[in-house]
C-alpha cells in the first residue's frame, strides 16, 4: 500500500517521470527491474497527461497496470472533474497516486480531485521479494534503470516530493492540494 505525491510545474510539452522505483537487482542485466511505482507526465500531442502505474500480476498477463488521464485505458474508470483533462505547463499542479492491494485499485489525483482509477491493479511483482531486491535506488526526476542510466528526465520544475506508506483518503489527499501551503507562489 503506498501513495506517491508531489507538486509539479511542467515546461511546455513537457513528459517524463517525477518518481520511479524499480525492483530487481542492481548492476545484473540479466535481471532487468519492473516497476515498483512510477508517477510522470506524458506528452500525447502536445498535452500533458498525468500517470501512475506500476508492474503487477493478474491470473492471465504480467504487464504494466497504468492509470493515464487521457481515456485510453479500457478498464479506466474516470471520476471527478479533471477525468478527461491534461495539466497546464508553467503552473503548479498537486499530482498524486496510490495503490490498495486489499481493493485493487490504482488511482491517480490532479489537483486534490480523483481522475482516475482502475480496480484490476493486481498484485505487484515485487510483493513478497525480499530485501536485496527491493533495494533499488529511487529517482526523482528521471529514471533509473538498474544498469544506472537515467532516461524519461522530467521537463520542468518539481516541489515537496513525498512516497507514503499508505493509501492516502481522498479527503486527505484533497486537503493536502488546497491547503495554504500549496498556494504559495514558488
Amino acid at each position: 500500500t503506498w501513495t506517491i505525491q508531489a507538486w509539479v510545474k511542467p515546461d511546455p510539452g513537457a513528459d517524463g517521470v517525477v518518481i520511479r522505483r524499480l525492483a530487481g537487482i542492481p548492476g545484473d542485466p540479466a535481471n532487468p527491474g519492473t516497476i515498483s511505482y512510477e508517477l510522470g507526465v506524458k506528452n500525447v500531442g502536445g498535452a500533458i497527461r498525468p500517470y501512475v502505474r506500476y508492474v503487477g500480476v493478474n491470473t492471465t498477463t504480467l504487464g504494466a497496470l497504468e492509470v493515464l488521464v487521457d481515456g485510453s485505458g479500457p478498464t479506466e474508470i474516470k471520476g471527478g472533474s479533471q477525468a478527461t483533462s491534461q495539466i497546464a505547463p508553467l503552473e503548479w499542479s498537486h499530482l498524486a497516486g496510490t495503490y490498495d492491494p486489499d481493493t485493487h485499485t490504482l488511482s491517480l489525483y490532479i489537483n486534490g480531485d480523483l481522475s482516475s482509477y482502475r480496480t484490476d491493479a493486481y498484485e505487484p511483482v515485487w510483493l513478497g521479494l525480499n530485501a536485496a531486491v527491493c533495494s533499488t535506488p529511487l529517482t526523482i526526476g528521471g529514471g533509473e534503470s538498474l544498469l544506472g542510466i537515467v532516461q524519461n528526465g522530467f521537463e520542468g520544475w518539481l516541489d515537496d516530493v513525498a512516497i507514503l506508506s499508505g493509501a492516502m483518503s481522498a479527503t486527505d489527499i484533497a486537503d493536502y492540494a488546497n491547503s495554504d501551503v500549496s498556494k504559495l507562489d514558488l
